[in-house]
């Protein structure tokens, strides 16, 4: 893939959360190599969802509800590279 190809690709892509809802912790995420659910969403199938509204994907097992609150950890901000190189290796 050529760098105009990336590039065309990336420009073709929908907003992230962060820069759709203008999340306050942006930043500090990028700062701090930090990632929220929603981001995490994001990456893995495209869809912007709102930060705050999300339900955290370490909580669908135990079935708890979103709290409205936004918790960017590095332990998402992980995963996510661990989910791309899985789909790079496929």
């Amino acid at each position: 893939m050529s760098l105009k190809d990336l590039a065309t690709a990336l420009h073709g892509q929908p907003q992230s959360p962060c820069e759709k809802y203008a999340c306050t912790q942006w930043n500090a995420c990028r700062d701090e190599k930090l990632a929220c659910d929603a981001f995490r969403h994001y990456v893995q199938d495209g869809t912007a969802y709102h930060p705050a509204s999300i339900i955290p994907i370490r909580s669908w097992r135990r079935g708890e509800p979103a709290r409205g609150e936004i918790k960017p950890t590095r332990e998402n901000y992980i995963a996510m590279g661990e989910d791309l190189k899985e789909e790079v290796e496929a």
